[in-house]
């Protein structure tokens, strides 16, 4: 006996209802229960040593804004010191002079923080290579940025800054890619979530949902825990190599600077000396140059060199100042000097 289109109708909209009710009953049981709460998925870990290593207190959360394609990204002129291009730091115009040679510099917030950078494009210009060229640093650092993040402002933003060279500025955690979503609550704060980024591979998560329905958010996490280890070493080569190829396509040179732990070798734990061994092989596998800043901080010198003594991520400015000479000797040796020798 077949079924006129009326019944067909109705047992589609009986499907439906049922449906709706069954998310709408799930959606009242998981707001009895604190834990998937929005206030539960904030990533306190993120914006805390965030803050505290540019030294800024509570209220310049609001320096900030969510980023469709970065997940975040720093407002233009919010506060001083973050320029028109929503950049750290001195800012130049846009159009290239001759003789300018144009450093981008991406990294996270050792980046950010931005003493280095100046340090290097002072020692470059006051060097006789000014004679020469006008050395133009451009500091798109962000806190918390990761290899993918580079990727992304490099071929969203940093292109159409016409760079000569690409300089990116990589800590141990940079392969560990995260999915990361951002808002902003009544306050003014700035609150991230963390939804596995391997689920977003597949099931692409939509922010609205994940922000306002508790059994949205508990799927979401439930699912994400399923994909929750990642291997950080294939994200470091598939990033990386997608930096490289859009620099050799565009004839940009790319250097990349590895950042150590400000404590002894020997005091790594395993997983950051695996971090460190995957990350030099990353670069030797895609032949990218790269400095390895472990050389240039002796494991005695490093606990002093620290810019908070509970904080071995972070150098201290005179830590800086190792970097940029690092960097400074590296480029005129390779680079500059290197056909005048």
């Amino acid at each position: 006996m077949k079924l006129g289109h009326s019944n067909i109708l109705a047992r589609i909209s009986l499907l439906f209802m049922g449906l709706a009710f069954t998310l709408l009953a799930a959606e009242l049981v998981f707001r009895l229960f604190p834990e998937y709460k929005l206030s539960q998925y904030a990533n306190k870990n993120t914006i805390a040593p965030m803050l505290k290593s540019m030294n800024r207190a509570a209220r310049d959360y609001h320096i900030y804004r969510p980023s469709n394609i970065l997940g975040y990204e720093l407002i233009p002129n919010s506060v001083v010191g973050v320029n028109s291009f929503g950049m750290i730091g001195k800012e130049h115009g846009l159009s290239k002079n001759k003789g300018t040679y144009r450093i981008l510099v991406l990294g996270d917030s050792v980046t950010e923080h931005n003493w280095y950078v100046d340090f290097l494009e002072e020692k470059l210009n006051n060097h006789v290579l000014s004679l020469k060229y006008d050395f133009e640093l451009w500091n798109g650092g962000v806190s918390g940025y990761q290899v993918d993040q580079y990727a992304a402002y490099l071929k969203y933003k940093g292109l159409r800054y016409d760079p000569d060279m690409l300089l990116i500025g990589l800590c141990l955690n940079d392969f560990d890619v995260l999915y990361q979503v951002y808002y902003k609550d009544n306050n003014g704060f700035t609150i991230f979530y963390d939804p596995n980024y391997k689920l977003s591979k597949y099931i692409p998560l939509n922010r609205f949902l994940f922000k306002h329905f508790y059994f949205y958010r508990f799927l979401a996490s439930r699912l994400g825990s399923l994909l929750q280890k990642s291997d950080s070493k294939i994200e470091g080569l598939r990033y990386l190599k997608e930096i490289k190829d859009i620099c050799e396509k565009r004839r940009i040179s790319v250097l990349c600077v590895i950042f150590p732990y400000m404590k002894p070798f020997d005091e790594y734990k395993d997983f950051e000396k695996k971090k460190y061994r995957e990350m030099l092989d990353v670069l030797n596998t895609l032949n990218i140059e790269f400095i390895d800043l472990n050389k240039f901080f002796p494991d005695e010198t490093r606990f002093a060199l620290r810019e908070d003594k509970d904080d071995y991520i972070h150098p201290s400015k005179e830590g800086h100042a190792i970097i940029a000479g690092a960097i400074y000797g590296y480029l005129t040796k390779n680079y500059f000097l290197k056909n005048e020798e």
